[in-house]
């Protein structure tokens, strides 16, 4: 090939535009160093050394394989270079290259170090890579036979290439085929009806026997997307009925069966975000769909930030076991992985819309309740603690400073470990922190039970009394409550975490009422109805109390 510059010397540096397949531009020594090109590579190179990677003089980026971009913007979506600067968002698998070196630096300053020089990624390749790899494999020995004039050998690599392209592209068809053929058999989409409301509302996946303090819960969510395709943020509507057909398909029959399908726009955005904190850790875009198990422990998003979004959920001390729960997503993905080609990099491994869940793809958290943790101020302990474990541990739905008792541990990144490592290495932390709770438990004295005794009436009074509620205040209170029943300081024979967790955020208030409130409206009614469920605690059900008079003494006190 002649250099693209001077038309004159033979090509020995090649450009490319995310595609290896795409026609490259060549130039000669000479005219690289002139427009900038060895300098940039240079730069790459001596990066490459820092992150630990080639050593020797003698190895050059070719060692690597790594694809070197000279654009300001994406040629395969559009996504601009300042773009993904201010919001930190690929517009689609190629971005991963045109962008890799901020990637690169970005994965360096969090400390993912080069797994062997070359890969951030540490996990298996998915199965339906290979193919992609083989072809990749053999245009590259094409052109490198056409380049040392083997023709011979080029023309029968030509043939296999084109067979297995042949062998890509029906199978590719028949899988969009089988999709619409499939569709007919899809769960309509669904509005949310009172069961289901009433389903987001009842405990948040806090069952009403969780009162002992430990885990409420526990979650993990795998990301995938299909190659080929833009990330949703940069789909036409039509791609996007596309990639869900395709993603429904790939999914378990089990799992769609037994599932519920809510279309996102369908729902007010009161809905949504009632939906988004009981399932997803987040409000769902309003284009996108979700495929919700009836008993709540498996969820799909779909067309959301990425093309399919998978949950695992459990409640309760059975969701210790966070490994089991990472195992029980990706049989969910399987399919996915097996007969779809998913959106992957050897260099980076899963790519996600959001850089911070490239890698393995996988997130787990539990969400834990330690009330002995935070009346002893041992939390202010837990950052230092956590960075080792590669989690970080923070107030449920708030800051560092409003400590309540509910803390909920979380992977930092999806990469530098495998999908089963993240969820070993969280659930791992967080089983120490229910070991120091026991320990901060039996420490207590008897005059903290004294102090807490002659405290505890002043709490319920407050409870009852307020005039305005903050969510962190209600589950500061369910925390000293939980201390005084475990100490026996207090009787509550209807005590209930779930009456609290989620059902007083102020998007559990929200879709109760059936109305938006400003945050002064949802404080003042969230203690209206917290002053209602501690008297439903005090007393038993069926007590006059429980029957109503509580609640309408509770509204008198304004």
């Amino acid at each position: 090939m002649k250099c693209s510059k001077c038309g004159e010397n033979k090509a020995d540096y090649f450009l490319s535009w995310g595609r290896q397949e795409s026609p490259r531009v060549g130039f000669c020594a000479e005219c690289a160093e002139s427009v900038g090109m060895l300098a940039a590579l240079r730069r790459v190179e001596s990066q490459i050394r820092g992150l630990g990677g080639a050593d020797d003089l003698s190895q050059t980026l070719s060692c690597y394989d790594l694809p070197v971009e000279f654009a300001d913007s994406c040629r395969a979506c559009g996504t601009k270079l300042r773009e993904f600067e201010r919001g930190f968002r690929l517009g689609c698998p190629e971005c991963a290259s045109v962008f890799g070196s901020m990637l690169t630096g970005y994965l360096s300053l969090l400390g993912c170090s080069l797994a062997d020089g070359v890969s951030f990624y540490r996990g298996p390749s998915p199965a339906a890579y290979s193919e992609r790899s083989k072809l990749l494999k053999l245009k590259n020995r094409i052109e490198e036979e056409i380049r040392t004039e083997d023709y011979a050998s080029a023309g029968k690599h030509k043939e296999a290439l084109l067979k297995l392209e042949k062998k890509v592209e029906c199978r590719a068809k028949s899988r969009i085929d089988a999709s619409k053929r499939a569709a007919q058999g899809f769960p309509a989409a669904l509005k949310l009806d009172a069961s289901a409301k009433s389903a987001i509302n009842s405990g948040g996946g806090c069952s009403p026997s969780s009162n002992d303090t430990g885990i409420v819960w526990s979650r993990v969510e795998l990301r995938r997307n299909f190659s080929g395709f833009n990330f949703p943020g940069r789909l036409s509507p039509s791609r996007r009925e596309l990639v869900e057909l395709l993603a429904v398909s790939l999914l378990p029959k089990g799992f769609i069966s037994a599932s519920s399908r809510i279309d996102m726009k369908l729902l007010s955005a009161i809905e949504r975000l009632a939906l988004g904190e009981r399932f997803f850790m987040r409000r769902p875009e309003p284009r996108s769909s979700a495929l919700i198990n009836r008993d709540g422990s498996m969820s799909a998003l779909i067309n959301d930030i990425d093309h399919l979004s998978v949950s695992a959920f459990q409640s309760g001390a059975a969701g210790a076991d966070a490994a089991a729960l990472m195992a029980k997503a990706l049989k969910a993905v399987e399919g996915m992985e097996k007969n779809a080609e998913p959106a992957f990099s050897p260099r980076f491994g899963y790519l996600a819309a959001s850089p911070k869940y490239i890698g393995s793809g996988a997130s787990a958290s539990i969400l834990l309740h330690l009330p002995y943790s935070f009346l002893s101020g041992d939390t202010f302990f837990w950052p230092d603690r956590a960075e080792r474990y590669s989690v970080k541990v923070e107030p449920f739905r708030g800051s560092n400073l409003e400590h309540h008792g509910f803390y909920l541990v979380s992977a930092l990144v999806g990469f530098g470990q495998t999908a089963e490592e993240i969820a070993v290495s969280t659930g791992d932390f967080a089983a120490r922190l229910i070991q120091r709770e026991g320990e901060l438990r039996d420490a207590f004295s008897p005059d903290d039970e004294n102090r807490m005794y002659r405290a505890i009436p002043r709490v319920i009074h407050n409870a009852k009394r307020a005039h305005r509620l903050s969510y962190h205040d209600a589950l500061r209170f369910v925390s000293l409550f939980s201390l005084a029943l475990d100490r026996g300081l207090v009787e509550m024979p209807a005590f209930a975490v779930s009456d609290v967790l989620p059902a007083m955020s102020s998007a559990g208030i929200m879709l109760a009422d059936g109305k938006t409130s400003s945050i002064n409206e949802c404080e003042a009614r969230r203690a209206d109805l917290f002053a209602e469920i501690v008297d439903a605690w005090l007393y038993s059900k069926d007590s006059e109390i429980a029957n109503g008079r509580g609640a309408g003494r509770s509204r008198s006190r304004r």
